[in-house]
C-alpha cells in the first residue's frame, strides 16, 4: 500500500504533463500539490515520514517553486539528481563516519548481516544513488522533455527494479548458509532490497 502512495506523485505529474498538452508547469504544480496532500494524508493516518521524504518535499518545494515563477524547466528536472547525490553521499559518509552503516540503523531489525555486508550494501546503493544522478543528467541535457517525463516514470523506477534482483542474488551469494536458511524461514521480516530503497530514498 505504501509503495502505491509513494507513486501518486509521480503519477499526478506524468497524467497532468500527457493530458494537459504536455504542459510541464502545470503538471509541476500539480506535483507540489500532490506531495503536499501526500505528506498530509500520511501525518493524519499516523505513518512514519522518514527524514529523505521531509527532503524530497524540500526539493520538490524548491527546485519545482522556482520552476514555476522563473518558467525554466531545468530546475526540476535536476531535482533527480541532487536527491540522489545527497543520498550517496549520506551513504558514503555515514560509512565512514557512523558507528555502524546507515543501512543497519535503517534495516538492522529486519535483517541480522555481517557487518561487513551492510558496509558493502552500503556503497552497492551509494554507487546506484551517483549513477542514477548521472543518468539523469544526461537524460536532462540531450533528450527531450517527453523523454525526461517518461525517463522519470519508467526509466527510475525500471533501473531500481533491475538493481534490487541484482543486489538480491548478490546477496544472496554472499551470506552464509546458516543465514540464507534463517531469512528463509521468516519471509515476513525479510524486507527485499526495493524495500530497502523505499526506506532510504521516501518519495520521489
Amino acid at each position: 500500500m505504501k509503495a502505491l502512495l509513494d507513486l501518486i506523485p509521480v503519477v499526478a505529474f506524468f497524467t497532468t504533463y500527457f493530458a494537459f498538452s504536455k504542459d510541464f508547469y502545470l503538471a509541476t504544480i500539480v506535483l507540489i500539490i500532490a506531495m503536499m496532500v501526500q505528506m498530509i494524508y500520511m501525518w493524519i493516518k499516523g505513518e512514519k515520514i522518514g527524514p529523505m521524504y521531509w527532503v524530497s518535499i524540500a526539493l520538490v518545494l524548491l527546485l519545482g517553486g522556482i520552476t514555476v515563477v522563473l518558467k525554466d524547466e531545468i530546475f526540476l528536472k535536476w531535482k533527480v539528481t541532487v536527491a540522489n547525490l545527497l543520498l550517496a553521499s549520506i551513504l558514503i559518509i555515514g560509512d565512514r563516519v557512523a558507528p555502524k552503516p546507515i543501512l543497519q540503523y535503517l534495516m538492522g531489525t529486519h535483517m541480522q548481516l555481517p557487518k561487513t555486508i551492510w558496509h558493502q550494501l552500503a556503497w552497492w546503493w551509494a554507487g546506484f544513488f551517483i549513477f542514477l544522478a548521472l543518468v539523469n543528467l544526461y537524460v536532462v541535457y540531450n533528450f527531450s522533455t517527453e523523454v525526461w517525463v517518461n525517463f522519470k516514470l519508467f526509466g527510475v523506477f525500471g533501473l531500481l527494479f533491475v538493481f534490487a534482483i541484482v543486489q538480491s542474488i548478490w546477496l544472496n551469494a554472499k551470506l552464509p548458509p546458516e543465514l540464507r536458511d534463517q531469512l528463509a524461514q521468516r519471509p515476513q521480516t525479510n524486507p527485499s532490497s526495493a524495500d530497502a530503497a523505499d526506506n532510504v530514498t521516501g518519495s520521489s
